[in-house]
């Protein structure tokens, strides 16, 4: 990614990648909090992991996939997230055109 002032500088600088969070489909309760695994939307909760939205991308499973939530989320343990101080919707399709790549594998920050 390239920095602020043009340098060349890995994700995990400019955007760190945070890890989601196990919570079991049984342990959620009911709540409005878009919940989000390495697919998507996989239900909802009543609390919230990232407390004002972030950039989600899939980690295990779906690797690479990208979604955006502008509302308070809680991505589980099969994706890693951007907050919102770096997780900018700018941010968000940079990453789409860099076409990461998705594979059924798991992945891990360098």
């Amino acid at each position: 990614m390239e920095g602020r002032r043009g340098e060349i500088r890995p994700l995990g600088d400019v955007a760190p990648l945070n890890y989601g969070k196990a919570l079991k489909a049984t342990d959620r309760k009911e709540g409005k909090v878009p919940v989000y695994g390495s697919s998507g939307i996989v239900g909802t909760h009543s609390t919230a992991l990232a407390e004002c939205g972030a950039i989600v991308v899939g980690r295990k499973g779906n690797v690479g996939s990208l979604f955006f939530s502008p509302v308070p989320c809680f991505p589980i343990d099969t994706v890693f997230y951007i907050l919102p101080e770096q997780a900018s919707y700018r941010l968000f399709l940079a990453l789409h055109q860099l076409n990461f790549i998705s594979s059924d594998a798991a992945a891990g920050p360098e």
